[in-house]
């Protein structure tokens, strides 16, 4: 009998789990470094730092009608347009903290809800189906050479912009000083290249730089014939997912991706949350990206507020179907994916 008792006080109390939730530490692996657990315990890490590129976008024009014509064809226009100049990073922060990388969902009192790839296409007018494309990490010669071969950069050039980034990236300016480069020499599809490499490093793969792009995003444009058949609204989605969960860890300071996505997405579902940090364009047409439709207003940046609005919203506070009146113009789209790598980030 007294070893019987002795094995008894030998067993390890239950675990109760995270105050507040989850109760079993297994279904949401990574929240034991989540931002919620930190808000627990009374830490609040405050608003997140945010880029926009929208106003680099607005001063990058397109002058040449060879080069506008495969920038068309790449399927990535309609991204010269839709760049919000104000990233709301109250809003934003709030909705960090909500997102869980389990569940690659944002985790809210009616349930879970996610950006899914028919926001994508309707907010951005950018391909979601067709061809999934990877990216590889490049070292320096590398690199060098596929800036040689695809943008006729010198490798003493392509070095010496290495050395001022201190990686295989290169800044938004000195990419556009180089499109511009080809431009004044004719080689049209070497300065398409260029322009495009800069379009999707301010949009689609914003790094937390905010001034720069890998070089590795290149390849994708080496046949620019081929490029506008890849899934970019895919790619788009993955790294954003990506870059959600690294920020809601809570020793992340930085958020990055496409941020304007996130907002638009946040705007169409959430319009009492949004009441006063957003307008209606007035020129808005259903033919345009929906993204369009909404100009932000200049917010105060904070956090609580949003925070405090998401722990008190109902489905009634919710949009559910926000594209309705949009579908004519870009009709929901069936279909079924089975891969297990949508995209990938080079540095992850």
């Amino acid at each position: 009998m007294p070893e019987e008792v002795q094995a008894d006080e030998a067993q390890p109390e239950a675990d109760d789990g995270y105050p507040g939730g989850p109760v079993d530490k297994s279904v949401l692996r990574t929240y034991g470094d989540h931002v919620a657990t930190r808000l627990w315990d009374g830490v609040d890490r405050g608003e997140l730092r945010v880029f926009s590129n929208g106003k680099k976008l607005k001063e990058a024009v397109i002058e040449n009608q060879e080069v506008d014509e495969l920038v068309k064809s790449s399927g990535l226009y309609t991204l010269l347009k839709c760049n919000y100049e104000m990233i709301d990073k109250g809003l934003i922060s709030a909705f960090v903290e909500r997102w869980h990388h389990d569940t690659n969902s944002f985790h809210l009192p009616i349930g879970k809800m996610t950006i899914t790839l028919d926001d994508v296409s309707s907010l951005l007018h950018i391909p979601i189906t067709d061809a999934f494309f990877s990216v590889n990490i490049f070292n320096k010669d590398d690199a060098a050479e596929l800036l040689g071969e695809l943008l006729g950069v010198s490798l003493a050039a392509a070095y010496a912009e290495f050395n001022l980034t201190r990686t295989t990236t290169v800044r938004y300016n000195w990419l556009l000083d180089v499109y511009h480069q080809r431009c004044a020499d004719q080689h049209w599809q070497m300065a398409a290249r260029g322009f495009l490499l800069f379009l999707v490093g301010c949009t689609l793969f914003s790094d937390k730089s905010a001034f720069a792009v890998s070089v590795a995003y290149l390849e994708c444009f080496r046949d620019l014939n081929s490029c506008g058949g890849y899934a970019w609204g895919a790619a788009a989605l993955a790294y954003l997912y990506d870059n959600l969960r690294e920020a809601s860890m809570h020793q992340t300071r930085t958020v990055s991706g496409y941020l304007t996505l996130l907002q638009a997405w946040v705007y169409e579902h959430f319009p009492t949350l949004c009441a006063n940090c957003c307008r209606l364009s007035q020129v808005y047409d259903e033919d345009y990206p929906r993204a369009l439709r909404w100009k932000p207003k200049r917010d105060k940046g904070l956090v609580v507020p949003f925070r405090k609005a998401l722990d008190e919203i109902d489905v009634d506070g919710i949009c559910w179907t926000p594209y309705r009146e949009h579908r004519p113009k870009r009709p929901f789209e069936f279909l079924v994916i089975s891969a297990t790598n949508v995209a990938c980030d080079p540095w992850k």
